[in-house]
């Protein structure tokens, strides 16, 4: 079904000028559909909130990217203290 699944990849190329030209591309793997700079611009804001703010990483102690940053860059050494518990590998 359309808008279930997407693929990306990078293309990159140079021409006589020199200078390196490198554009991400997102297709639509049901209807082979491009997204507009402007779609693209909006899922890949949607996915990095969600990535960053509200879904978990066991990597960093089950906090958000977010949350760690905060508690790792914080002034407060009460909160520096209480650092994440990294898993056991």
């Amino acid at each position: 079904m359309t808008n279930e699944r997407w693929s990306m990849d990078f293309m990159s190329d140079q021409p006589y000028s020199g200078c390196a030209i490198r554009i991400m591309t997102l297709v639509d793997n049901y209807s082979r559909e491009s997204l507009s700079v402007d779609d693209t611009h909006e899922k890949i804001n949607a996915w990095r909130e969600q990535y960053n703010c509200e879904r978990p990483h066991s990597s960093l102690g089950n906090l958000t990217p977010e949350e760690f940053a905060r508690r790792v860059f914080s002034a407060d050494p009460a909160v520096r203290a209480a650092q994440v518990q990294w898993p056991v590998r």
